[in-house]
């Protein structure tokens, strides 16, 4: 985790550093460089790219143990017009998989309880012999059960960290807004 820090740290002009003192604990220093004001503005929000309009009002499940991740991706969905569900508790998720429909899940594949092939399972007794769409995120892709898990279903599936704007692209692909 500290690695990947680190390079999206220098990635973006600044620094990461560290300082620990034996039994008072460990501070991390993360130093930034202030943005500009072109910058700002070329970081508005803006509707889905070409080849994948929005089409609004789809049901999603965010399913992360991270709750930066869930309100990352959930207001992504908002902006675009969706109706989200963001969960951290993958054993609420798991319920909420059983109980209510969902035009598209998005799943953490690592979590504490239920994991993101628990779900998949999930939703597989519950509504063969079509499955919802699935979009998996994961930091850990050299993982061979991963690997593998990927490969037998044929999953969707975004590293972590990813961009924004790839994130926006693959939702709108998933929930049908066009494009390949």
């Amino acid at each position: 985790g500290l690695s990947v820090c680190r390079q999206i740290a220098e990635e973006h002009g600044g620094t990461l550093s560290f300082e620990s003192v034996e039994g008072k604990g460990t501070t991390f220093r993360l130093d930034l460089p202030a943005a500009r004001e072109e910058d700002l503005l070329d970081a508005e929000p803006q509707a889905s790219g070409p080849g994948h309009p929005a089409v609004p009002g789809k049901r999603v499940l965010v399913v992360d143990d991270e709750k930066d991740i869930v309100e990352l991706i959930t207001r992504v969905l908002r902006e675009e017009g969706d109706e989200p569900v963001g969960v951290t508790d993958p054993g609420h998720a798991l319920e909420l998989v059983r109980a209510e429909g969902f035009d598209l899940v998005v799943s953490d594949m690592g979590m504490e309880g239920v994991r993101g092939p628990d779900l998949y399972a999930a939703l597989a007794a519950r509504t063969a012999p079509r499955l919802p769409r699935m979009l998996f995120v994961t930091g850990d892709i050299l993982n061979g059960r991963v690997l593998d898990f990927f490969q037998k279903t044929k999953a969707e599936y975004l590293v972590k960290p990813f961009e924004v704007e790839e994130l926006r692209q693959t939702l709108r692909r998933l929930l049908g807004g066009g494009g390949a």
